[in-house]
């Protein structure tokens, strides 16, 4: 994610000079910055809320949440455990368990977070990617996942369409057992606190 706030600190900063240019007669904020309105960043990547989920032993903080539909909502993962974690954000965890090919993404992704590189093969897994910012906010269709090494911090953000409450789940075997899951409520026409 620091390449996305590098980024979008530059286009702040030239816009900024763009627009204190263009006052004086000298510029116009697309004489520097071209077509700005159609980078990927330009709101298409900027939340409405933000919550912090604290991975603990045994603990994911907070255990419940609420957020308004429709909104862009940014989570930023801290993994305080020596353990790595594969979280999942789902309607019905069970359709999750039962999907061979989820699985199978599961193991994969659980094996790489083991190891010492988040690519592996030129292959970014789950949310990793800062690349295009198209890519980072998710719908819950896409079944957004993000995955934590070790005293990792990951983010993503997530547009929730649907009044359907939402489970965060950790789908590595025997830790959802141990407390590593949130219930998300989802509010309608309302605003949710930004945090």
């Amino acid at each position: 994610m620091g390449s996305y706030l590098k980024r979008l600190k530059q286009f702040i900063t030239l816009f900024s000079l763009a627009l204190v240019s263009s006052y004086s007669g000298a510029l116009e904020p697309e004489d520097v910055l071209g077509e700005y309105w159609k980078d990927p960043l330009f709101g298409e990547a900027l939340p409405e809320q933000e919550y912090q989920i604290d991975v603990l032993y045994k603990q994911l903080w907070p255990a419940k949440l609420a957020v308004a539909q429709g909104q862009k909502v940014r989570f930023e993962f801290f993994n305080k455990t020596d353990e790595a974690h594969v979280f999942a954000f789902t309607h019905d965890i069970t359709l999750l368990e039962q999907s061979d090919s989820f699985q199978a993404f599961i193991k994969d992704e659980i094996m790489h977070a083991n190891t010492a590189s988040s690519t592996v093969d030129g292959h970014h897994h789950s949310d990793t990617s800062t690349d295009d910012a198209k890519s980072m906010v998710r719908t819950m269709d896409q079944i957004p996942t993000v995955t934590l090494k070790p005293q990792d911090r990951r983010e993503i953000i997530i547009r929730f369409t649907k009044l359907t409450p939402v489970f965060l789940h950790c789908l590595v075997p025997g830790h959802e057992a141990h407390g590593h899951h949130s219930f998300i409520s989802i509010l309608a026409n309302e605003a949710a606190p930004i945090h």
